[in-house]
């Protein structure tokens, strides 16, 4: 079979062809397949409109026939055959039919045929590559396929939420804050009120409503029932008849006035707030009790309650809630009705190594699949308390993705969501949603085409980078999950940080003559530089301890900070000033700038002292000591401050200055919260108050017994 010429010396060859009915996803993939064949060739490419009638190529003339048309038809293409994403490229001589199931099969054709026979790439929302071919031809094709998960999503300040193209390019086909527009194929998405966390939307609870109702909400351990001023924290007494009559009531009203939404939405979900408190009065924790001891029973009987409700009159319709924090483990004495989606959130699992497959999570994962027809899961890569941590991510996603399959997972949303602020984000992101798609594809091919085309010259230094990384981190094994800041990675260490800055120093230098490239390498220093700023006190004794002369530290903290700030301006210029994400979006950018900006000017404050263990400590083992100084400590209260003190044996102590009405109000002066992640109570373990004001023995520093708390 000859080559299929589309263009030749920049003049145009081809036509593109829709059928008469064309949706609306039909017709934008024909006219996104115009504009990019445009851009690769440097000519137009015309649209028309098929006939009624099956019209025949002139001599020597070219069609690419873009959804359902009769070519699609004779060459065994059937969209009501196919499901909602299938997709198909086939050529039969001077005819080349892009076409799929609907609404997407044929927009993702149209994105297959540029991206991997065109040489297309769409790197992120802010970046893309288009190909310079003033002749374009294609041999034989013939391909097909399809997502293998049915939903999948990426949370809400990825790289999608500016541009809703960017989803559909990178085949999502959920995004839970920023729609997805129908001319883009719509989304599987969510009916109002929201995503998740939806008890507060349907009951807010506002004191009229708590007054009126209290038995409507949470019974806490002394016996009360309980109206909490943060919202998140109230959650419902489930067992409560009568709320529960209320709640379907809303949930119905809400299914009806979506009906007529030009893509009516599947999913509606029902999950408590952001909080594990739930109702200990003496009904709920009879279901609890009868459902299998786990607070997920009582939480699904009501699922269960909802979804027999609504199964006659809107069988379509399925009900989403979270297993998360106290409602993750699996109750033993229900199922969950066919119409009813458990989404099981990873907030357990090491994000620096693939989820062990006889590991908690993946009990947990098996012990849902057994109890629920539908499972999703909602995975972590991000840390809400330390943005910009180095980490190699990367060679856990196609495992992870593989044992989310074999537990036949049909949703996967992945919280990778500061795209200004998460190491290589782009990179990432982009071989995330191609594994989301088909994550049985080898990566290396993935990994090799986007460090090529999005870093040019620099690619190999960041190439060594990433394997620098891994193989550090395999040296010194860390944990590191949501709740991690960077102080738990112990590969973080001179060597490490030395070695990376000098990979980066010749990524930069590779591609010097270039602004765009530049401004790429910077953006994937930031985690390492943010590194050696944050966590240079340690580099700082850890070089003094090794021998070395302070003034030959290989570090210049104030040069590195004065770099992320820098390169903060330039994607903070790209990322949101270029693309406005409007006003709420920009409020959650803007807050998320204070706070690392903030965290690096904080860093250059901390002093350099060599903290020696104390006395009493000196013949503990190193993996029995662990040393917490005043400069480890997050500070709450403003104007607290690390000073230099002689007389503290550590040389260095955490001072505020308080009023003394303050101190007369003060019971302990120092608190300490141990946040345990392998524990179910998530974000509730204890704290240690320290000692009591009375107790202190006076002026100077003293030694006190904390107690013990067994992790």
């Amino acid at each position: 079979m000859k080559d299929l010429v589309l263009a030749e010396n920049g003049k145009s060859l081809a036509i593109i062809l829709v059928a008469q009915d064309a949706i609306a996803p039909e017709r934008t993939a024909a006219r996104e397949l115009a504009a990019y064949l445009g851009k690769v060739t440097g000519t137009e490419f015309g649209i028309v409109t098929e006939g009624k009638q099956k019209s025949t190529p002139e001599a020597g003339q070219t069609l690419i026939a873009v959804g359902a048309t009769h070519y699609a038809r004779d060459m065994d293409i059937n969209a009501s055959l196919l499901g909602p994403e299938h997709w198909f490229m086939r050529r039969k001589a001077n005819v080349l039919v892009l076409a799929g199931g609907r609404p997407r099969g044929t927009l993702y054709a149209v994105y297959h045929f540029l991206e991997d026979v065109v040489g297309v790439h769409w790197w992120s929302a802010w970046a893309e590559h288009v190909p310079d071919k003033p002749t374009l031809t294609i041999g034989p094709l013939d391909r097909h396929g399809e997502p293998v998960f049915a939903q999948r999503a990426m949370a809400y300040t990825a790289a999608f939420s500016q541009d809703p193209r960017s989803a559909a390019r990178n085949r999502i086909n959920f995004h839970y804050c920023w729609p997805i527009p129908s001319e883009y194929g719509g989304e599987s998405k969510y009916g109002p009120p929201n995503f998740c966390h939806t008890f507060c939307f349907y009951l807010p609870p506002t004191d009229a409503l708590f007054k009126q109702h209290p038995e409507w909400f949470l019974m806490d351990a002394d016996g009360k029932r309980k109206r909490f001023d943060e919202v998140q924290e109230n959650q419902l007494c489930l067992s409560n008849q009568a709320m529960r009559e209320v709640f379907l009531a809303k949930l119905k009203d809400n299914i009806n006035k979506s009906r007529n939404d030009p893509v009516p939405p599947i999913y509606f979900d029902v999950s408590p707030n952001d909080s594990p408190r739930f109702c200990q009065c003496e009904a709920c924790q009879a279901v609890v009790k009868a459902k299998g001891g786990a607070d997920a029973g009582l939480l699904l009987d009501f699922l269960n309650y909802l979804a027999d409700h609504i199964q006659d009159e809107h069988p379509e319709i399925i009900l989403g809630t979270l297993a998360y924090l106290n409602t993750e483990a699996v109750p033993r004495h229900i199922k969950a009705r066919s119409n009813v989606a458990i989404r099981l959130c990873n907030t357990r699992s090491n994000y620096l190594e693939p989820i062990p497959a006889n590991g908690p999570f993946a009990r947990l994962l098996s012990g849902w699949a057994k109890i629920a027809d539908k499972v999703m899961v909602w995975d972590y890569h991000s840390s809400f308390c330390d943005m910009a941590a180095p980490m190699p991510l990367e060679h856990t996603f196609q495992p992870d993705l593989q044992l989310f399959l074999r537990h036949n997972v049909v949703s996967t949303l992945n919280d990778y969501r500061y795209p200004m602020h998460d190491e290589l984000f782009d990179f990432r992101m982009w071989v995330l949603v191609k594994l989301h798609e088909d994550p049985y594809q080898d990566v290396e091919p993935l990994i090799e085409t986007f460090l090529n085309g999005f870093y040019g010259p620099a690619a190999p230094h960041v190439r060594d980078y990433l394997h620098t990384a891994e193989e550090a981190s395999r040296a010194k094994p860390s944990a590191f999950n949501p709740g991690s800041t960077m102080a738990a990675l112990r590969y973080l260490d001179v060597p490490f940080l030395r070695q990376a800055q000098a990979l980066f120093v010749q990524a930069e230098a590779a591609v010097k003559d270039s602004p765009v490239l530049v401004q790429r390498v910077r953006h994937a220093r930031m985690g390492v530089d943010k590194a050696t700023v944050v966590l240079f006190p340690k580099l700082y004794r850890e070089w003094i301890e090794g021998g070395n002369k302070p003034d030959d530290i290989p570090f210049d903290r104030e040069q590195i900070a004065e770099r992320i700030k820098q390169t903060y301006d330039e994607q903070w210029a790209l990322r949101v000033d270029a693309h406005e994400p409007g006003p709420s979006g920009r409020e959650i950018r803007e807050y998320q700038r204070r706070d690392f900006l903030d965290s690096i000017a904080t860093a250059l404050r901390r002093t350099l002292v060599i903290v020696a263990r104390p006395k009493k400590f000196a013949e503990l083992p190193d993996d029995a000591y662990f040393q917490y100084a005043a400069d480890a400590f997050g500070h709450t209260r403003e104007g607290t401050e690390v000073v230099e003190v002689e007389e503290a044996e550590s040389g260095i102590a955490n001072r505020s200055v308080l009023t003394d009405a303050e101190i007369k109000a003060m019971t302990h002066p120092l608190r300490l919260d141990l946040h345990d992640h392998t524990k179910r109570a998530t974000g509730h373990e204890p704290t240690i108050e320290s000692i009591k004001m009375e107790d202190i023995a006076g002026s100077g520093y003293h030694w006190y017994q904390l107690g013990t708390y067994a992790p």
